[in-house]
């Protein structure tokens, strides 16, 4: 059984969704890339992009996005140029509420 999310609201005005937060899963996904990409697929992500997160502040403004880490690790900042630095690693999901922005 995977363990609840983490609740993430970053406190920077106008960078996050302003009711939505942030939910982080740790260790929540399969070993293995293609049985990953098939639960995203069974949840209606489909897969968009691979191979990194930009290194500058973006969002999505009318969609939800799903992220999740297939190898390695990486230092998310969410929230803003102010936001928080969050570690992800091999296994973690995040689900990122519209507006929220976001940069590696």
């Amino acid at each position: 059984m995977t363990a609840p999310p983490e609740l993430l609201r970053p406190a920077t005005a106008g960078w996050s969704h302003p009711r939505m937060p942030v939910l982080l899963y740790r260790a929540a996904l399969p070993d293995d890339a293609d049985a990953t990409e098939d639960l995203f697929r069974r949840h209606g992500w489909f897969p968009e992009w691979r191979n990194g997160i930009f290194r500058y502040d973006h969002h999505h403004s009318t969609a939800h996005e799903a992220l999740g880490v297939l190898q390695g690790s990486a230092v998310v900042r969410i929230g803003g140029p102010e936001g928080e630095q969050v570690c992800l690693s091999r296994g973690d999901a995040v689900l990122l509420p519209a507006g929220t922005r976001r940069a590696a």
